[in-house]
């Protein structure tokens, strides 16, 4: 069941381009805003209620409709949210608009397409100027789609939900929450702590799908960090990095002759490593499920 709901829900995340929008939450924003205001919330509390709020409808609709039509109607339940749980960034069509932007080579569209791609996402220091656009890519397809799939697979929507409201909360939050920083502390360790394991596994797929003992290596290496969700992210662009055969640390003079062309090259080799560790997901998630149809 939650194969053919990720599968069809991926499906519609590349066909239903009008429907996008929705996926930036405008009203459970604007509700959380009025949340925070009026109750004066900060800190844990603050996280831990603007989570429960889509937990608790989510919740509802699963017992409401959960049961109905044979199954059927949590599959609808299922595939719905899984699709407004994806994203919200389009990792392929943003990628793709930064390759046109270099070929055109509109400094602009440059800029704004980086910019894109970048987003909220914390990255190691080293990470400057194209590298980081790569580190991005690679995190990203972990941020986005995996970390979703990962907890819609362990615990139905209530999972996907669980996590698409911690990242809002990071990525997009509201002015309230933006007022305090121990909100934001809390904010970052609770998606870090939901993003753990997803980046772990997206970093051994990056292994088996590229250069194993490279990346391998820096996947087991011990880190001390206090921001958990800058850890992971540090730890899946490295690994990234190692899994395309290249240092972790790489710069490239913008002197060089086809600087342009060889970075066009590392952002596709990027996507194309990214989107390998998603199928093999998607086959490991295959595979469990034949094993439990046939057990």
């Amino acid at each position: 069941m939650a194969l053919i709901g990720i599968l069809i829900s991926l499906f519609l995340d590349r066909y239903l381009e009008s429907y996008k929008h929705l996926r930036a939450l405008k009203n459970y924003r604007k509700l959380l805003e009025k949340l925070f205001e009026k109750m004066q919330l900060n800190g844990e509390i603050a996280v831990l209620v603007a989570v429960a709020i889509p937990l608790l409808l989510i919740g509802f609709l699963q017992v409401l409709i959960g049961h109905s039509l044979f199954g059927l109607g949590f599959l609808l339940l299922s595939i719905a949210t899984l699709f407004f749980c994806l994203g919200p960034k389009d990792l392929e069509k943003e990628v793709e608009r930064y390759l046109q932007a270099l070929e055109s080579g509109d400094e602009h569209d440059i800029e704004e397409s980086t910019k894109k791609i970048l987003g909220e996402v914390p990255l190691p220091e080293s990470a400057q100027g194209s590298t980081a656009v790569v580190e991005a890519i690679l995190v990203n397809a972990n941020i986005h789609i995996a970390a979703v799939i990962f907890w819609f697979v362990w615990l139905g929507p209530f999972g996907a939900v669980l996590y698409r409201a911690s990242l809002f909360l990071v990525e997009t939050p509201p002015e309230g929450l933006l007022k305090h920083s121990k909100t934001q502390k809390a904010a970052e360790n609770l998606l870090g702590i939901l993003v753990w394991i997803p980046a772990r596994l997206m970093g051994f797929a990056y292994a088996l799908t590229g250069c194993f003992k490279e990346s391998i290596e820096i996947l087991f290496q011990k880190r001390d960090q206090q921001n958990i969700y800058a850890e992971n992210n540090a730890l899946l662009a490295e690994v990234g990095l190692a899994a395309l055969c290249q240092d972790p640390g790489f710069t490239e003079s913008s002197q060089e002759e086809g600087t342009e062309n060889n970075h066009a090259t590392q952002v596709r080799s990027a996507k194309a490593l990214a989107f390998r560790g998603l199928i093999l997901w998607l086959g490991m998630i295959a595979l469990m499920t034949l094993a439990g149809w046939f057990t």
